[in-house]
């Protein structure tokens, strides 16, 4: 097998620059919600998609912050919250169709890349 040329640095470069963000969550919620959008249907007609998805990131950020911040939050705690902003975040839709499921998604994916973007370097987790 090849080895690739990208270096690490390459990688938190990209990362870092990538749609000019200098907010790592806001960055995280980005690349989630490209993972996410080809399964909304319609939302590109929809009306109100800008102010849809402007209210769901602030949702998601708030929960992302509030879990980072707590300090001895235990699996059921967890659950409840996720359960929650995934409420949340579903009454963000309003009248578009939006199911638990692509709420879990970007949510989850939100995770991922934040913890991605922490496994790449040190100094992102003093970022987050």
């Amino acid at each position: 097998m090849r080895k690739s040329s990208i270096t690490k640095e390459d990688k938190i470069k990209w990362w870092k620059g990538n749609l000019f963000e200098t907010d790592l969550i806001e960055l995280a919620m980005t690349k989630a919600y490209r993972d996410l959008m080809r399964t909304i249907r319609t939302f590109a007609s929809n009306e109100n998609n800008a102010e849809i998805k402007k209210n769901a990131r602030a949702c998601i950020k708030e929960y992302v912050i509030e879990i980072i911040n707590s300090d001895d939050m235990n699996q059921e705690q967890f659950d409840r919250k996720h359960q929650e902003a995934c409420n949340n975040l579903i009454k963000e839709f309003k009248d578009q169709y939006f199911t638990i499921g692509q709420a879990q998604k970007w949510i989850n994916m939100t995770f991922k890349y934040l913890h991605l973007l922490s496994t790449f370097s040190p100094i992102f987790v003093d970022i987050l």
